[in-house]
């Protein structure tokens, strides 16, 4: 407050660096101060036991079997139990679905999404994320988001994991790992040494990003240095460059 020092913040942790040690420091950082604020929470999973009756079930078996009135029995988080109406005991705890004439099919996974993970120009985040809600109501349960945000993504992802919003399981490289000066020039990140592709991937991968996309780098090295820095990281790359 006084201006004579900076604070920011990078995965979780908060970070505070005297004016006066940033100018007169040589050599190692050693005067930063850094502040763990990450937040342990619980990942929702229902307790309930739930019946599907009546129902055309599409399997994932290698026959690719597709069951005619058929009954699912769901405990918790994971499918307990598949097959005739005769076979499966339903128990007296289950709350019985009649699903006569619909279909039950696994989750489909959108494996390169954009549900809107850009911040507004007022920078809020919706409660209810109306394109994730309309992903769950058309089957997707899982997504992955390859163009992210670091403010955006990870608080979604949360909310998400603990329940508190509605809306399919999401996974984000993150923003982009940008090769161009132009065009959107605020999101060019520049990769001149291992030592910066290492940088940029940490970056992300401190946000919550499970991999990184390379996007429009022209040079191989930039490519193959990213690449290198994102195998030492444990992250995957998504590859939407330039030249061949």
């Amino acid at each position: 407050p006084d201006g004579t020092a900076v604070s920011w913040s990078r995965g979780g942790s908060f970070f505070e660096r005297s004016i006066e040690d940033i100018l007169t420091a040589e050599g190692e950082d050693t005067a930063t101060v850094e502040t763990p604020i990450a937040v342990t929470y619980e990942v929702e999973a229902p307790t309930s036991v739930v019946a599907l009756t009546g129902v055309r079930v599409v399997t994932m078996n290698e026959a690719r079997d597709v069951l005619q009135g058929a009954t699912i029995l769901i405990r918790g988080n994971r499918i307990a139990a598949i097959g005739d109406g005769d076979d499966v005991a339903i128990p007296d705890e289950a709350r019985v679905f009649d699903l006569e004439g619909h279909t039950v099919m696994p989750g489909l996974i959108d494996a390169h999404a954009h549900y809107g993970s850009i911040m507004s120009q007022t920078n809020v985040i919706e409660q209810t994320q109306p394109r994730l809600a309309s992903e769950l109501a058309h089957g997707v349960t899982t997504l992955y988001e390859l163009y992210g945000s670091s403010e955006k993504d990870s608080w979604t992802m949360d909310m998400l994991r603990s329940g508190k919003s509605v809306g399919p399981r999401v996974f984000s490289t993150g923003p982009p790992i940008y090769g161009l000066r132009f065009f959107r020039p605020n999101t060019y990140r520049p990769i001149e040494s291992i030592e910066e592709a290492g940088e940029q991937v940490a970056l992300n991968k401190e946000a919550g990003a499970t991999a990184v996309k390379d996007y429009v780098n022209f040079k191989r090295i930039e490519r193959h240095q990213l690449a290198t820095a994102a195998r030492e990281l444990g992250m995957n790359v998504f590859s939407e460059t330039a030249g061949n």
